[in-house]
């Protein structure tokens, strides 16, 4: 059924090959190449841009895996949030191409900001983890919309100012819910309720508008 549409993936931390020591890597050389290998030889790239309807999406990755290596122990995988260094520059020069009066949209996995408000403060021993780093490069930018996932719930925030950079940031439910308990029960919840589902976007002459969309429910539900 998804045949003919255009389809643009942004990383999640599950895309990470887990047989890998990331933590190493990252800390040793600032990127996270190896645990990404079979994504970019199967899938693509892990960083991109595209343009719709007046409006410049850029899809990041911006989880950095730190396992030690043994796919079969849950408690050795997890991951930080955050940009490698590579990707930084790709960035500034992707977004130095892009006209400040542009609108922009970026894609990311795991969110910025908390349900609180509150700006994520990452990994102390990160490189590029706070908040204000990740958002610095769209300083020259009037309109900047973060779309992130990774929490399983659902929640939108407006007009964020972090070190006088405005942004705003949508973090998604999941198609799944909170998959690995509703769906026990016959339910596709997410963990705050929220029926498992999508966000739609409407692009049109730079103006973007959101509706979150339940599955099996209508859009204003």
């Amino acid at each position: 059924k998804l045949s003919g549409i255009s389809v643009f993936n942004t990383v999640g931390n599950h895309d990470h090959d887990m047989n890998y020591n990331s933590e190493d890597e990252f800390l040793t050389t600032g990127e996270d190449w190896t645990c990404m290998k079979k994504y970019r030889t199967f899938q693509g790239p892990t960083c991109f841009s595209y343009n719709i309807g007046g409006v410049h999406f850029a899809s990041l990755d911006d989880a950095i895996t730190i396992d030690t290596g043994d796919i079969n122990d849950k408690d050795s995988r997890g991951c930080w949030r955050g940009i490698t260094q590579a990707d930084m520059e790709w960035l500034k020069k992707d977004l130095a191409c892009v006209p400040e009066e542009t609108p922009v949209v970026v894609s990311v996995h795991i969110p910025l900001f908390g349900r609180t408000g509150q700006p994520n403060s990452g990994n102390s021993r990160s490189i590029n983890y706070k908040v204000a780093d990740m958002v610095a490069p769209f300083a020259k930018f009037q309109k900047v919309l973060f779309i992130s996932a990774h929490t399983h719930l659902l929640y939108n925030t407006v007009d964020y100012n972090v070190d006088g950079v405005k942004v705003t940031e949508w973090n998604n439910g999941a198609v799944c819910g909170n998959f690995w308990t509703t769906s026990a029960k016959g339910l596709n919840l997410c963990i705050d309720g929220t029926p498992g589902g999508y966000r739609i976007l409407s692009v049109s002459n730079g103006q973007v508008q959101s509706v979150y969309k339940g599955i099996a429910k209508k859009e204003d539900y």
